[in-house]
């Protein structure tokens, strides 16, 4: 464990030099958990994901090849960089090719979804029959192409007409009203 104890030496390499805490524990010959207990108690913050957003601005993608911004990446905490390894595109093919691969676990899938979400699935399925061109968005202003949404799932004929980003902010205003 040499330098691993020493503040200023772990200072000039997590903060100064920007190395990930993976590399300093391998120089340390410690563990990723002591890496992170010494950061914590000398009071060096760990850096956000904007912070190496802002240090590296793209990254290659092992799947297509292509070195690409990192706003074309799915987060994630986990990994150092805060993102995930692969690009969205090629995490999405790749999903398109298993389920093309797997039909039979899909629609296993499927049908357990519409066991546990029955009225849900109908309502859908209901909307999707009695209204199958899509609109433009009911917010004022908004020219996109709407998507069917329920506020009563009970109501199957009763649709609000929202563009993708319209339809999550109102599902995340649903939720947040769930939890208060």
């Amino acid at each position: 464990m040499k330098n691993c104890g020493n503040k200023e030496w772990l200072y000039q390499k997590y903060v100064l030099e920007e190395l990930h805490c993976e590399r300093i524990a391998q120089i340390c010959s410690c563990s990723l958990r002591t890496i992170y207990n010494r950061l914590a108690s000398y009071g060096i913050l760990p850096r956000t994901s904007s912070d190496i957003v802002r240090t590296r601005l793209s990254k290659r993608c092992p799947g297509c090849g292509r070195n690409i911004p990192l706003i074309m990446f799915y987060k994630s905490r986990q990994s150092a960089d805060g993102v995930l390894g692969y690009c969205k595109s090629c995490i999405i093919l790749r999903g398109q090719l298993w389920a093309l691969e797997h039909p039979e676990k899909v629609r296993e899938k499927n049908r357990l979804y519409c066991i546990k979400n029955a009225l849900k699935c109908k309502a859908r399925a209901t909307a999707f029959y009695n209204f199958p061109v899509a609109q433009p968005c009911f917010v004022m202003g908004c020219n996109k192409i709407g998507e069917r949404h329920h506020s009563d799932y009970g109501k199957p004929l009763d649709i609000m007409w929202y563009c993708h980003t319209h339809h999550k902010y109102i599902e995340a205003l649903k939720k947040s009203e769930v939890l208060i």
